[in-house]
């Protein structure tokens, strides 16, 4: 038994514990892959809007440089030289001012001193830097993707789109100026005479200007729902869609955008020849993994884990990606034939954009973009990027931190505390891409949820393995105590089969041997082997009905008897044995004369009975004396029908107290017949009470007064008459 309990404690128990601690132990782990695998989720999402709006202003780069290519073959380099500065702004939408500068930093447009207040403030601010006369801290932007652009014309006295097609821009404009100067030559010719009919008036043009607009068919961060829509026929309504030669063809080729985050933008650049000194780096605008709560040793902890992919990103780290270059324009711009730089002015962010042109050799055409129209064109990104039921909310965030665009219009939070984050690019400098949990505690809540059931589940398989421990072990016990039973009750019965058929043996020899038997003991031995043959088959009876019952293969009969008439044959069929045996055994019959009509199997009923005697017999003691009382007892509950009692009652050592709720165990015996010489199989108990269960009653066992025990057996009275 130790044994067994040692190889279960070590096969199942041990095991059940350690599991139980690594599955408690895994839960934190567990919550920090769930929040690695979330982050990078989200990380791809503003990796793909980054590049997305980076794509964008690649297209606006590439539309100016076309625009100063249109430009310069329909006015020629000179006359364009000299209107660049009224001309693109009037052409372009998404131009704020224009100006054209010398290679030995001549401002050639605007001419000094411009009426226009905006074309002062601009020269005010950016004269000195883009002549050569001072130093500035910018970010250069990498090389534009060659392509097709989507583009629309817009009115430029009213919002809408022109629906058809239009004549070039310039040739508009040009038609305006022609129109002018023909009626400045009109105020110089004589006025006609009265008479004369006016001649109707010319329809004035009207004048239209160009935008670059966001070609969804480009964007990475398009829900998959709104892929299928975006067909190219989808921009025939006042857009449309162009092929774009490279800006000079001796350039070398541009990376692709497509898929390339900010590194890679910046390690696609590195190669080039630098006369710049780079600015020390700066902190970024946000604190990315901050709103979820957790510490930063957890997401130091994250990346640290093998195969993180997070442990390469940006995000890692509190400086911007981004490094300033400062120097004159010559140093950085150098012989590039076309670029865009970004710098901070009081004001806030400024984007340059240059293009040089083989038929102006000298100069650079300058323009910057007009933010606030960028940021409309931007936030259309933005909102493209929404996807229904999205557990994060994107947003395009400036570099003061605040937000230009988002994908939930209601969201709101510390925006500089975002889940993860991407910079966008050196065009648009300590610009944000950050991604916002709409529910922050949610990983939490699910990681407490799973906790505390782990901590409650824990314990009750706990419970239950114990609980199932000591089932087994009683079980265990119990069978193992069966099998002692068994090996005792083969070693009794042998012992009983053997007892009986010695005599047998021995009587038998004593009456067929030679020598002459006197009558008186022929007679006795005659007796002797009766009784013991009577013996042997009321045992092998009980073995054979023990067995039967157990397999449920022996059905009762039920026929009417009379309880007393019973009691008594079976008494006197048995009193000659016993008496021959030296006990006297008494019946009483306490029933009156009308008897007791029960049901059920005679032999069955007189084989209990007969058990219950043999039982009194062996165990009854110095006093050797039975007494079989039979009578009517009470159901013993208000409305239980009546019970017939037969009581076998003897004066022996009786039942004690723990022996008393197993004697009608199989194979129990209180005393070992093999040490204690009282013969016995364990069975007849045992038998007794399985048939009077059958029959609707019961053994049942009552210390005697005065000392012995006291067996009854009890069935029920039925309403059978007996005549």
């Amino acid at each position: 038994m130790k044994k067994l309990a040692a190889v279960f404690v070590i096969a199942v128990l041990g095991p059940a514990l350690v599991l139980a601690w690594l599955a408690t132990r895994s839960l934190r782990d567990q919550e920090i892959v769930v929040q690695s695998q979330q982050a990078l989720l989200q990380q791809a999402a503003t990796d793909a809007l980054a590049s997305d709006l980076n794509t964008y202003l690649d297209d606006v780069r590439v539309f100016f440089n076309r625009l100063v290519d249109q430009l310069v073959e329909e006015q020629g380099a000179d006359a364009l030289t000299r209107e660049f500065d009224s001309l693109l702004p009037a052409t372009w939408e998404q131009a704020a001012f224009a100006c054209v500068v010398t290679d030995d930093g001549r401002m050639l447009s605007p001419a000094a001193n411009p009426a226009d207040p905006r074309a002062q403030r601009f020269l005010m601010e950016n004269a000195d830097f883009l002549t050569g006369k001072d130093t500035a801290q910018v970010y250069q932007a990498t090389k534009p993707l060659s392509g097709w652009i989507q583009v629309e014309e817009v009115p430029a006295d009213a919002p809408g789109k022109k629906e058809n097609a239009l004549p070039r821009l310039s040739s508009v404009r040009l038609q305006t100026a022609e129109a002018s100067v023909a009626e400045t030559e009109s105020d110089k010719a004589p006025a006609p005479k009265a008479e004369t009919a006016a001649a109707p008036a010319a329809p004035e043009p009207t004048l239209y200007k160009q935008n670059v607009v966001v070609a969804e068919e480009k964007l990475r961060s398009l829900p998959a729902s709104r892929r299928n829509a975006n067909e190219p026929a989808a921009v025939a309504s006042g857009g449309f869609r162009q092929d774009i030669p490279a800006p000079v063809a001796a350039a070398p080729e541009s990376p692709a955008r497509a898929g390339a985050t900010l590194a890679d933008l910046q390690d696609a650049d590195r190669d080039e020849p630098r006369t710049r000194e780079p600015a020390e780096p700066k902190n970024r605008v946000v604190r990315p993994f901050s709103q979820t709560g957790q510490i930063d040793a957890q997401f130091s902890e994250i990346t640290r884990m093998p195969g993180n992919d997070l442990a390469l990103n940006p995000n890692t780290s509190g400086w911007s990606a981004l490094r300033a270059a400062v120097g004159d324009i010559r140093a950085i711009i150098g012989d590039a034939p076309e670029g865009a730089i970004s710098r901070f002015l009081a004001d806030g962010l400024h984007v340059l954009v240059w293009r040089r042109h083989a038929a102006a050799p000298g100069r650079v055409f300058w323009v910057e973009l007009d933010l606030s129209q960028l940021k409309k064109n931007l936030s259309r990104i933005v909102d493209l990027a929404a996807a229904p039921g999205a557990e994060a909310c994107l947003a395009l965030l400036d570099a003061d931190g605040e937000p230009v665009a988002r994908t939930v219009a209601e969201f709101a939070t510390d925006w500089r505390r975002p889940f993860v984050a991407s910079e966008v690019g050196p065009v648009l400098p300590h610009w944000e891409v950050a991604a916002y949990l709409i529910d922050p505690a949610a990983a939490g809540r699910n990681a407490r949820a799973a906790r505390l059931t782990l901590w409650l589940l824990v314990p009750f398989l706990l419970v239950a393995i114990g609980f199932g421990s000591l089932l087994i072990f009683h079980d265990i016990g119990r069978e193992m105590l069966l099998a002692r039973q068994k090996t005792d009750f083969v070693g009794n019965v042998s012992h009983e089969l053997k007892t009986p058929l010695t005599s047998i043996r021995m009587f038998s020899e004593l009456l067929s041997g030679g020598e002459p038997v006197e009558p008186e003991k022929r007679a006795q031995y005659s007796g002797i082997i009766s009784r013991e043959a009577a013996r042997l088959t009321r045992l092998i009876n009980n073995l054979l009905d023990f067995s039967r019952l157990e397999r449920g293969d022996k059905p009762h009969r039920r026929d009417p008897l009379d309880a007393v008439a019973l009691t008594r044959e079976t008494v006197e069929n048995y009193r000659h044995q016993i008496e021959a045996d030296g006990f006297s055994i008494d019946l009483r019959d306490l029933a009156g004369n009308g008897g007791l009509p029960v049901t059920g199997d005679r032999d069955a009923l007189a084989q209990v009975l007969l058990n219950l005697i043999s039982n009194a017999e062996k165990y009854g003691g110095d006093t050797r004396a039975i007494e079989v009382e039979i009578g009517r007892a009470d159901g013993g509950e208000a409305g239980s029908p009546p019970r017939a009692e037969i009581r076998v009652l003897d004066r022996g050592g009786g039942v004690g107290r723990k022996e008393a709720a197993r004697i009608f165990e199989k194979f129990y015996r209180a005393d070992d017949s093999l040490s204690s010489g009282i013969q016995g199989s364990g069975l007849g108990l045992t038998l007794a009470r399985q048939i009077a269960r059958a029959h609707g009653g019961d053994v049942i066992h009552r210390p005697r007064e005065g000392g012995g025990s006291c067996f009854a057996l009890v069935l029920p009275v039925t309403d059978v008459s007996l005549t």
